[in-house]
């Protein structure tokens, strides 16, 4: 699938098997590759500073800040349909608009919310249950409206929405007038925006622009009380006072939402509740079935977080699996050996970490079979941070190749793909995939195909660290990848790219070898949310990112 010769695509990738830095913004000699590190970083990191933005709230911020700042509004639905994806993320501030189409959903999604909030803020605030005052309305716009812009208003802004919640009730009555106001305020772009501008000459950010940078990366949400005070009392200005607040808030809940967000939309697990396989072949396959996978594998992250070690390298070797009754013949064990209702922590040595969970597996593989080209990719773009050449327009496709005259996946792969511009690629992603030809299309054990035994040898090639070489099976590979320091920090730089909602070239490659060494972040010490924190808090204080370009 892929145009370009062995030799262009190897060259793609330097001698770690990450991408070879070429930005403009970034110093190239400052680079060298060295042998079990991703990036050896010689001189400090130089270079262009982030841009001033208005970064669109994405669908999930958008329900979550409206549920904590209106105690009664319990179901919220994102207005912002399908979310475009760029890199392997929906946070991409560039890819983040408004268009007429979904003002049109924000209206018609607000109306909604304004009419739940009601009986919530007459609770909150009494003197909305009689004729509303000045006093009054002051007092519930100074609160409500500080809450959704995340800062403290403007006198003009007091004044504004103040008059305009009094002018509504009278009117159109309370209820109306207080939904009115509701809406008006969830219109804002004060509300709908994250701003980054920082002062108009230096660039840096204000309190509450850290604030909210702090919240939305930690928890997906609004900052709370305690964070801004911290921003009032100017209690943000050290790398202790932020980390703090952005392990706090990502713990908060106990449930790491925004880790197992991240997770999701970086592996694409989840992606199976959208997919099909053969009824013919896998009869108990459902769309029911495919949740209950995704909420295993992200039960089995809040567990490590909760009760392991947390790290890059549980999350990548651990042999521990959820099971529930609807998905036990997926691991090959008996439902009524499992009690109903639950999940059950079980040990599974067929399986080592996140890249064996079924979910996973059966997210990309086919209708009917594996996809040792789809796996292949993913480690060696996304867990290796290796770049690949672009396919050509019309690839030659497995259905070309007979099952009579090759009876494997393996056999079929190696004619389509062993010769031609197509090797170039290929070489590099399907000896990665085919090790996983232990497990089928919905990611459970098999031993043959077609009457064949199951060949589950695979190799990485070309990363120029100990994790070159032959391995059998993903539990294997998993293992080997949960020691590897290009695997690490790799997903460090995935992360950050998460984090800072930019996804193309930042030129951060030194900045996180940086930031890993600083910390000390070896694959076996880290857990994954104290990553997040250092790399966040670098970010947000390092003079590359924390000062906005004009």
């Amino acid at each position: 699938m892929c145009p370009l010769t062995f030799n262009q695509c190897s060259s793609s990738l330097n001698t770690n098997g990450i991408s070879t830095l070429s930005s403009s913004s970034e110093n190239p000699s400052a680079i060298s590759p060295s042998r079990g590190s991703a990036i050896k970083c010689t001189t400090p990191n130089v270079g262009a500073s982030f841009p001033r933005r208005a970064w669109r709230l994405t669908g999930s911020q958008y329900i979550n800040s409206v549920k904590s700042a209106f105690a009664s509004v319990q179901s919220v639905t994102n207005p912002f349909r399908v979310e475009a994806v760029t890199g392997a993320f929906r946070n991409n501030s560039d890819g983040l608009n408004i268009g007429l189409q979904l003002t049109a959903d924000l209206i018609a999604e607000n109306e909604k919310i304004g009419a739940a909030a009601v009986s919530g803020l007459v609770t909150a605030y009494p003197c909305l249950a009689s004729t509303i005052n000045l006093t009054c309305s002051n007092s519930v716009v100074s609160s409500v409206v500080s809450s959704l812009f995340r800062r403290p208003i403007t006198a003009t802004e007091l004044s504004t929405y103040s008059q305009f919640l009094m002018s509504e009730a009278s009117l159109y009555g309370n209820t109306d007038g207080i939904s009115a106001f509701v809406q008006a305020s969830l219109l804002s772009p004060n509300f709908l925006f994250r701003y980054e501008i920082g002062d108009r000459l230096t660039g840096i950010l204000d309190p509450y622009e850290k604030a909210a940078l702090i919240s939305f990366s930690a928890a997906d949400s609004a900052p709370d009380a305690e964070l801004m005070d911290a921003a009032k009392n100017g209690a943000l200005k050290t790398t202790a006072q932020i980390k703090s607040h952005f392990i706090r808030l990502a713990k908060k809940s106990n449930r790491y939402e925004t880790l197992i967000d991240f997770l999701q939309q970086y592996l694409h697990y989840s992606a199976i509740t959208t997919k099909t396989k053969d009824p013919a072949l896998f009869p108990n396959f459902n769309v029911n079935v495919a949740k209950a996978l995704v909420a295993e594998t992200d039960a089995l992250v809040i567990d490590m977080m909760r009760s392991g070690t947390g790290t890059i390298s549980e999350l990548l070797s651990t042999d521990n699996v959820m099971v529930q009754p609807l998905t036990a013949s997926i691991y090959a064990k008996n439902a009524s050996s499992l009690p109903a209702g639950t999940m059950t922590k079980i040990k599974d040595s067929s399986r080592a970490g996140i890249l064996t969970q079924p979910s996973f597996l059966a997210s990309h593989g086919g209708t009917k079979n594996s996809s040792p080209v789809q796996i292949g990719k993913l480690i060696r773009t996304e867990i290796l941070c290796g770049k690949l050449g672009r396919p050509p327009v019309d690839p030659p496709t497995l259905d070309a190749i007979p099952e009579t005259s090759f009876p494997t996946q393996r056999e079929r792969l190696t004619a389509l793909h062993s010769k031609g511009t197509c090797y170039g690629c290929h070489r590099l992603m399907d000896p990665i995939g085919l090790g996983f030809e232990n497990f089928d299309a919905v990611g459970a054990i098999r031993t043959t195909e077609n009457g064949y035994p199951i060949d589950d040898s695979g190799e990485i090639t070309y990363t120029n660290s100990a994790l070159d070489g032959a391995f059998n099976g993903g539990a294997e590979l998993g293992r080997r990848l949960a020691s590897s320091e290009v695997v690490q920090s790799c997903i460090m730089k995935k992360s950050f790219q998460f984090i800072a909602g930019q996804v193309g070239d930042t030129g951060s490659d030194c900045f996180i070898e940086q930031v890993r060494k600083a910390n000390n972040n070896t694959t076996d010490k880290a857990d994954i949310v104290g990553v997040f924190a250092d790399i966040f808090t670098e970010f947000l204080l390092a003079p590359r990112f924390g000062t906005l370009e004009n």
